[in-house]
């Protein structure tokens, strides 16, 4: 999360009342390509989640970005909706606000997410992503989906 913030990257919060009930980050289409190749992320990752760790999650970029249609597209690594608020819309609330920032970003086609749960397979489906594949990381599959974006007519 400090990285997205430290690289100027979108941050969505969804609030009801006083309550942030969800919240997404999204990240610019270069920043999936331009992360793993940076010297100084991948020491301080080093430094701190060790050679092993920082190792497999490059490998973990690299097969995601095997499964993309394209080069530039924007990402979404984290989106969330408190337990308490789940059922009630608010994560679909949530990527149509997202997709509205891809929508006004001329750098994307599309957008991607990753997913450790199949749960939610169906939510994101229901909003017109599909699944480009799947990425083994030991015992642990996650799911690549994608979605092109529409472009505004300016």
């Amino acid at each position: 999360i400090d990285l997205y913030f430290e690289k100027d990257q979108d941050a969505i919060g969804l609030m009801t009342d006083d309550t942030l009930v969800a919240v997404a980050f999204l990240g610019d289409p270069e920043m999936r390509l331009d992360l793993t190749r940076q010297l100084s992320w991948r020491l301080r990752m080093m430094l701190t989640a060790g050679v092993a760790s920082t190792r497999r999650y490059i490998d973990y970029h690299e097969q995601i970005r095997a499964c993309l249609p394209g080069e530039q597209i924007h990402q979404l690594p984290l989106m969330g909706v408190h337990p308490q608020y789940q059922n009630r819309g608010y994560g679909r609330l949530l990527l149509e606000a997202v997709e509205r920032l891809c929508e006004d970003n001329p750098r994307g086609q599309g957008l991607v997410l990753d997913t450790g749960n199949s749960r939610y397979l169906p939510f994101y489906e229901s909003l017109g992503f599909r699944n480009l594949g799947e990425v083994r990381m030991g015992e642990l599959t996650e799911y690549v989906l994608y979605r092109d974006v529409c472009r505004k007519a300016y």
